[in-house]
Formats: C-alpha cells, sequence, structure tokens
C-alpha cells in the first residue's frame, strides 16, 4: 500500500491510498508504451516480461481489500514499512504468481524482491533464510529459460531485471512524489543510470504536465490514472473506521516542445 500524504488546507490532511496492484498497473502501461522495449529478445520474452509487470505486486491482493494499521502508528503499513513476516508473505505470492507466468517472470520478480532487500540493515537477519530460500528457487527458472530457446540469453534476463526495476521506480515516483494538485511541490526527478539502453532521462512538471526528455514513448503524450482512496489523516484501530472514499490520480507524460 502506497500512502501519500495530501493536504487540504485549514489545518485539514488526508492520505491517499494507492494500493500495490495499481502501481504495478502503472508500472506495465509505462512499459507497454515503451518504444524500444526489448529490442533484441523474442515476441514471446515480450509478452513474458509485461505479463510479469504486470502481476509483479500480485500478493497485495487481499490486502488493499483491508489494509492492515500499524498498531504503533494508528495507520495503514506503507509498503516500506512492513515487518519482515508480512512482507515475506506478501512478496512471496507475487513470486509465485508470476512463476505460473512463466520462469522468465518467476526469475525477474524473484531477483527483483531480492535486490530491494538484500542489502544489510537494521531488519536484515529477519529476511535472511527468506533470501536464501527464493534465491534458490530462481536459479532452475533462469536455465529453465534460457534452455526453452537459444533466442534467450542471460543479458537479456539482466535486461529484463533492470527494465522492471526502472518501471517500477517511474511509477513509485508519480504514485508518491508526481504532483497531482496545485498545492503539491514541485519535484524534478532523473530516472536511469546510462545502462540497459535505459537513460538518463530528466523529469519535470511544466503546467498540467509533466515533461520527460528525452522523450521514450510512442505518441506525443501518454495519459495515466490510478484508481484510490482518500481517508482523513488519523489514528486508526482498523481500517474500517478510516470511512476511505474511493477517488484516482491522474498525470499527462509529454514530449517536450523542439525533443
Amino acid at each position: 500500500m502506497i500512502r501519500r500524504h495530501v493536504p487540504l488546507g485549514d489545518n485539514a490532511d488526508a492520505w491517499l491510498l494507492i494500493s500495490q496492484i495499481e502501481h504495478a498497473r502503472l508500472s506495465q502501461q509505462l512499459a507497454a508504451a515503451w518504444k524500444t522495449l526489448l529490442p533484441t529478445a523474442s515476441g514471446a520474452t515480450r509478452r513474458e516480461f509485461l505479463a510479469a509487470v504486470l502481476h509483479h505486486d500480485n500478493g497485495w491482493d487481499d490486502w488493499q481489500t483491508s489494509p492492515r494499521i500499524d498498531p504503533e502508528h494508528g495507520r495503514p503499513y506503507g509498503f516500506t514499512e512492513m515487518p519482515p513476516d508480512l512482507g515475506q508473505a506478501i512478496w512471496s505470492k507475487s513470486i509465485d504468481a508470476c512463476r505460473a507466468i512463466g520462469p522468465l517472470a518467476g526469475w525477474v520478480v524473484a531477483s527483483h524482491f531480492i535486490q530491494l532487500q538484500g542489502k544489510p540493515d537494521e531488519d536484515f537477519a529477519g529476511w535472511a533464510r527468506w533470501l536464501g530460500e527464493q534465491d534458490r528457487r530462481r536459479v532452475g527458472w533462469l536455465d529453465e529459460w534460457l534452455q526453452a530457446d537459444p533466442q534467450n540469453s542471460r543479458a537479456v534476463a539482466e535486461e529484463c531485471l533492470h527494465l522492471l526495476q526502472q518501471f517500477d521506480w517511474l511509477s513509485l515516483w508519480l504514485c508518491c512524489r508526481a504532483p497531482i494538485d496545485a498545492r503539491d511541490p514541485v519535484e524534478p526527478m532523473e530516472l536511469g543510470d546510462g545502462s540497459h539502453r535505459f537513460g538518463p532521462y530528466r523529469l519535470r512538471p511544466v503546467g498540467s504536465a509533466i515533461e520527460m526528455a528525452p522523450w521514450p514513448f510512442t505518441g506525443d503524450a501518454l495519459d495515466l490514472v490510478v484508481n484510490a482512496l482518500r481517508a482523513p489523516a488519523g489514528v486508526y484501530e482498523k481500517s474500517s473506521d478510516m470511512n476511505a472514499v474511493t477517488t484516482r490520480a491522474a498525470w499527462r507524460l509529454a514530449k517536450p516542445a523542439g525533443d
């Protein structure tokens, strides 16, 4: 769950709650509109990759219907605040859902989560066993995919992983930071590291749109919408107390003039 602070004025605040399922759908829309997506890969690989992006957070499916409340703070858990046991259960379901799509999808999503959580930090000990289990599982999936078609290569698999991470990050920036209201601060973003044909790309709000340069999508603009809930910011014992109402957030990515 993405929990975004929304200032309402007159000392009132709200949370915009965007499900991880919606965030993943947004990631897939960005990937599907990318002009140079996996140019050396087969059509089957591109289709499996796009399915992996769409479903990489499927483990949150049950969670979004009744978000768990963090008892310490009285608010819905944000996706970066999950205790290890809850996070592992959700990520395991996501990996299993993608493995059902195909071995490349399973490998990409398992590798994505391993890289996200694999850096030693304050709760690494609670993740170490899970990380080892997922690492062992993904090895066989990559071998299976490599042996299925001579066109499949480790380089293409690595590019799929890199692209998932980049589209995931761009979607998160939109959901968490990109302006959706005139009261939001203007916050540019630079994405990419120059590798795997990705970036750097510069994003900056201009009027009601967000310009992205150099322009990487088909067409001259890309309109994006996510469904969400809006709830008064406060302290809650359970999610049903929040009186959340359905809403949406929308952005337009646009090609800069002269690009």
